[in-house]
Parts: C-alpha cells; sequence; structure tokens
C-alpha cells in the first residue's frame, strides 16, 4: 500500500506542479494588469467557489466516496454515482438562477463597491462549473484512475492560463478576462471528464441510495462550512477592518504560501481512496504512520524552503506594492499545511461518526475567527497569518486526538514532536539570522540552500528518515518515471 501511495502521489501531484507553475508564470502578468483591489476581487471569487461548491451540494461527494469503496455490485456502483451527479448538477443549476437573478444586490455585498457586475456575472458561472469539475476529479478519484484524473487536470491548467493571460493581456479585458479564460478552461476539462466516466454514469437518480450519501455527507456540511470560514477568516477580517487592497496583499502572501498545496493536493488524492479501500488490512496503520513520518520531513523542509526564500519569490512575481506580503509566508506555509493534515486522522470517516468532523471543524473555525479579530487590531495583516497558523495548529491536535481513539497508528509522538520542534526553532533562529543580510544578493541565496540542507541531514540523523527508506523512496521513483 505505501508503494501506491508514493506512486498515486506522483501521479496526483504533477498536474498541481503544472497549475503552480502556470499561476506563478502569470501572476506577474496579472498583478500588473489588476490593481490590488481587483486582485483581492479575483482572490474571494475563487474562495467563494470552494466554498459554495462544498456547502450547498452537501458534501455529496464524500459520501459518494464512502458507499463506492465498499460495494462490488458494478450495478449500484454505477446508481450512486449517477444520483449523485445529477442531484451536484440540479443544485448548481439553482443556485446560478438564483445568483444571477439577484445579482444587482449581491456583487456589493461581494466585493463592496459597484463596478464590478459584470465581473460578478461571470465569477457565478466559473463557481458552476467548477463545482461540476470537482465532481468529476472526485469521481475519477474513487475509482482509482489517478492517469485520467492527471491529464484532464493538466489540460483545465494550460487552457485556463492561456486563455486567462490572452483575454486579460492582449484585449485589455483586466479581471473579466481573467475570469472568462478560467471558465472556458473549466468547461472544457467537464467535456472530457464526462467522456472518461461516461460508463460510470446512467440517466436515473436512486432515491434510497442519494439519502444514504446524504446521510454520511451532512454533518460534513458544516464542518465544510466551519473549515473554510475558518480559513478565510483571515481574509473577511482584513477586507472588514483593513480593506480589500489589504486582502491583494494578503493573497500573494498565501499565492507564495500554498505552493505547498502542490504536494498536499497529491498525497491527499492518492492517500484518502487507499485508506478507504484498504482500512480493514492489519497493516494499514503502521503503513499510515509510516506515510505521516515522511509526510512530516516534507513539510519541514518546503516551510523552510519558502520562509527562506519569501523575499525573492515576492520580488520576482509581483510588483513593489505587493512586497510587505513576503513577511507573512513563514506564518501562512506552516497554518495551510495543518489545515490540510486532517487526512493523516481518518478515525472519524472510517467510523462513520461525522459529527466529529463537525464539532472539530467548527471549534477550529470559532478558533480562528476569534484570533483574527484579536490580533488583526495589534499587528494587522501580520496579527491575521498568526491567527491562522496558531487555530490551524489546535484544530489538527483535535482532529489527531479523535481519530486515534477510533483508528489507533502507531505514531510516535514524542520522537516526532521533540524533533519537529527542533527543526522548527532552527528555521525561526536562521530566519532571523538572514534578515540582517541584504535580500537578493548572491551570497543570502548560498546561505539559504546551505541551511536548507544542513536541515535535511538534521533530519535524517535524529531518525525522522532512514538511509534504507530513502533509497525504497528513490527506487519507487525510478520505476515511476520507467512507467
Amino acid at each position: 500500500m505505501l508503494n501506491r501511495i508514493l506512486s498515486d502521489s506522483f501521479t496526483y501531484t504533477l498536474p498541481t506542479v503544472v497549475s503552480a507553475l502556470l499561476s506563478f508564470a502569470v501572476l506577474p502578468i496579472y498583478t500588473r494588469l489588476i490593481s490590488p483591489s481587483d486582485y483581492g476581487a479575483l482572490d474571494l471569487i475563487i474562495i467563494m467557489a470552494t466554498l459554495i461548491n462544498k456547502v450547498i451540494v452537501l458534501e455529496i461527494t464524500q459520501g459518494l466516496g464512502r458507499f463506492y469503496a465498499d460495494e462490488h455490485n458494478v450495478r449500484k456502483k454505477i446508481n450512486y454515482c449517477a444520483s449523485a451527479f445529477w442531484f451536484t448538477l440540479f443544485v448548481f443549476l439553482s443556485f446560478t438562477l438564483g445568483a444571477l437573478y439577484f445579482r444587482s444586490s449581491l456583487y456589493i455585498i461581494v466585493f463592496g463597491h459597484s463596478d464590478l457586475l459584470e465581473e460578478y456575472t461571470v465569477g457565478v458561472l466559473y463557481i458552476t462549473l467548477y463545482g461540476i469539475f470537482y465532481f468529476i476529479l472526485n469521481q475519477l478519484r474513487w475509482e482509482l484512475r489517478a492517469f485520467q484524473y492527471a491529464l484532464i487536470s493538466i489540460v483545465v491548467a494550460l487552457s485556463s492560463a492561456i486563455l486567462a493571460t490572452l483575454f486579460a493581456y492582449v484585449f485589455g479585458l483586466g479581471l473579466f478576462g481573467i475570469l472568462l479564460g478560467m471558465t472556458i478552461g473549466l468547461s472544457l476539462g467537464i467535456l472530457l471528464g464526462l467522456f472518461q466516466l461516461r460508463e460510470s454514469l446512467a440517466f436515473s437518480v436512486k432515491v434510497h441510495q442519494l439519502v444514504e450519501m446524504l446521510k454520511f455527507s451532512f454533518p460534513l456540511v458544516f464542518a465544510t462550512a466551519a473549515i473554510w470560514i475558518g480559513s478565510f477568516a483571515d481574509r473577511i477580517m482584513i477586507r472588514t477592518y483593513l480593506g480589500i487592497a489589504d486582502v491583494g496583499v494578503y493573497a500573494i502572501g498565501f499565492k507564495i504560501s500554498s505552493i505547498v498545496f502542490i504536494f498536499m493536493v497529491g498525497i491527499g488524492a492518492a492517500l484518502t481512496p487507499l485508506i478507504l479501500k484498504h482500512y480493514k488490512e492489519p497493516d494499514t496503520p503502521t503503513t499510515l504512520a509510516t506515510a505521516f513520518r515522511f509526510f512530516v520531513v516534507l513539510a519541514i523542509m518546503l516551510v523552510a524552503f519558502l520562509a527562506s526564500f519569501s523575499d525573492e519569490l515576492v520580488q520576482l512575481l509581483s510588483t513593489e506594492e505587493f512586497y510587505s506580503s513576503a513577511e507573512l509566508v513563514l506564518f501562512l506555509t506552516p497554518s495551510i499545511i495543518l489545515a490540510q493534515m486532517y487526512i493523516f486522522a481518518p478515525g472519524p470517516m472510517l467510523e462513520k461518526k461525522t459529527n466529529y468532523i463537525l464539532i472539530i471543524t467548527a471549534s477550529g473555525a470559532l478558533l480562528n475567527i476569534v484570533f483574527n479579530y484579536c490580533f488583526i487590531q495589534f499587528w494587522g495583516i501580520k496579527g491575521a497569518a498568526s491567527a491562522t497558523l496558531l487555530s490551524s495548529l489546535i484544530t489538527f491536535f483535535l482532529h489527531m486526538s479523535v481519530s486515534q481513539k477510533l483508528y489507533p497508528v502507531p505514531h510516535n509522538w514524542y520522537h516526532l514532536c521533540l524533533n519537529g520542534s527542533l527543526a522548527i526553532i532552527f528555521i525561526i533562529g536562521f530566519e532571523i539570522v538572514s534578515s540582517a543580510l541584504p535580500n537578493g544578493t548572491f551570497s543570502i541565496i548560498i546561505y539559504n540552500l546551505i541551511f536548507i540542507l544542513f536541515l535535511f541531514f538534521f533530519l535524517v540523523v535524529v531518525g525522522f528518515l532512514q538511509p534504507n527508506e530513502i533509497r525504497k523512496m528513490l527506487d519507487g521513483l525510478y520505476k515511476y518515471k520507467k512507467l
């Protein structure tokens, strides 16, 4: 199972790498074509697409994944998939009609000013298509079709980036053009995805199977809403107390930090379906503990890299208006990682106790809102980043504590916490020392690389990674490349 996790993680990571590279390639163009206020509006639309997609369809894809994995009858599998799909399509069409009918008042509420009506309209279409595309990608995951997932994701990423740049830069459409290009790219992905799933869908809805999935997923709606409200409380609070231009600055810091999503998405996409399929096997908990240890090493190295090169990355990818976002990366990178690490706490999902997930995520969201409200008053956008990190840490602790009681995994917590804390102290210490050196010079780049190499050897010496495990991972990567 561990080899399958690694190989599928590479496959799922590939489209995320392509998407991230394209995203960073067009970032200098976007930040020169649109103002911080417009970039903040773009960020809000993308946030709303994710949140609305999770909430209004009642997390049906999670219910589908849970029952699809345990079902062996082919006809029933098709019925599960078809029922969930037509439900998703109906809900999003209803959302589109409602959002467009009331657009004259809603777009001012969303953006805070009255000159983005056309952007709001195309943004609604983007949100709807994103929800349908998200369903398709998830179904490919549940069917363990990693290659098709990667291929369609890459096509969407390429077409969206090219079209958005074409409309915004060549035709001078600005924010409207960016949103239009992204929307057309999603349309292409949906067509390709439906073709791939043509044998998994039928023109029928089985009410009892739909109800079965919704009973499982319904508590996850509130849990997901809590996750995203909590996760984006920083942006909401910044817009309320500091202004939408500061949302744009914060969004650039988040964009740099979100490089970690390249690895989080790949690992999460591979891990969850495999856990659902193999969780009853006796060696699965040990495999999960090993995968978690590998992930902690990766997380520490990513935090060290992004924190060390934050100034250079921000200066490379944006203009002077956004340079202050570099100081946020040290806080936002670990908070993003912690917020996604619930994938290593599968206990409530496996035992179908999704109400526990609701309680934990709601508590985390409430903490993040309270922390942001308090910290922003004193430290501005840096306070928002600090608040998000603290609430993410507490929420992860709660997830893991509950999961260990429901589905015990043999983690060596003393070893993980002690050496992880030492690594974090090294990173913070290096940041303090390097801040005295001039940014962007060749010497600081060399110092950063030397520190990252030292940190990796430290993690190997203290036992986070064993030499034989490194060899196995390299062998697995070599075999994967041959395939």
